[in-house]
């Protein structure tokens, strides 16, 4: 029971922690968030549940399934080919951020901290 309580504890404050710098970012480095959440479709009340409900729950459970379940099975867990899984990690995420018009400092900074960290 207490670790349920912790659990739950540590999921309000790091969601409370994400959200916030999702919005730090979203409103002072990425200038363009508005028309990209317009041109995807998902600038509407209906847009904006679907967007929160696969980014909150569908797409890191299968992240998780896929970088830290598939690919360690597939692919054997030596320390050399779990650095190799989260340089691939990193590398996914540095697309996905580069779309975004970041500024490229801040990109490779997140790519780092998403190996070391992540």
């Amino acid at each position: 029971r207490r670790q349920l309580l912790l659990g739950c504890a540590f999921w309000v404050a790091f969601a409370g922690v994400g959200s916030a710098f999702y919005w730090l970012v979203g409103r002072l480095l990425v200038p363009n968030q508005i028309a990209i959440v317009d041109e995807l479709g998902l600038a509407d009340d209906a847009g904006v549940a679907v967007f929160g409900v696969y980014f909150c729950l569908v797409n890191p459970l299968a992240e998780e399934v896929f970088w830290r379940g598939f690919l360690p099975h597939a692919l054997g867990r030596a320390e050399t080919t779990l650095w190799g899984i989260a340089a691939m990690y990193a590398s996914y995420h540095l697309v996905v951020l580069a779309t975004l018009e970041l500024e490229p400092v801040l990109v490779l900074t997140c790519g780092v901290l998403l190996v070391v960290v992540g």
